[in-house]
């Protein structure tokens, strides 16, 4: 069994931006092909995939969220269970820091089903705890 959360990014959030807080959150390797990135948080062993979206791909897909923004790209989280704890911690440090260096709206939510938090003109908030 695996928990994969998912990260959509409003468009204008650059590949720059989201380097940055994967550094700044501790990923100090990964592996760029394209419009992707892929690698693993060091301390969770968490896996994560970005891709930014294409025009055609970028309607929100969460579940249930009520945004009028277009998504620029999305970020698939794995978490690795035995790791569950520092995958949380590591990830909500993740989104701090995406906010830091962005002013992008997004939504991350598990598997497109069940929105755990956002990012809007309200602020960062959590629903749920991932």
């Amino acid at each position: 069994m695996s928990i994969m959360m998912v990260f959509e990014a409003e468009a204008g959030i650059s590949e720059v931006d989201f380097r940055k807080a994967l550094v700044s959150s501790g990923v100090k390797d990964f592996y760029v092909n394209g419009r992707s990135i892929r690698g693993n948080f060091p301390l969770s062993n968490m896996y994560f995939s970005f891709q930014s979206e294409s025009i055609e791909k970028s309607k929100i897909n969460a579940e249930g969220y009520e945004g009028n923004w277009v998504v620029g790209m999305r970020c698939i989280f794995v978490y690795v269970i035995e790791n569950l704890d520092e995958c949380r911690r590591q990830l909500k440090n993740f989104l701090v820091e995406i906010s830091r260096v962005s002013a992008a709206n997004w939504v991350l939510s598990f598997q497109y089903e069940s929105i755990y938090a956002t990012r809007d003109d309200q602020g960062i908030r959590h629903f749920l705890e991932f």
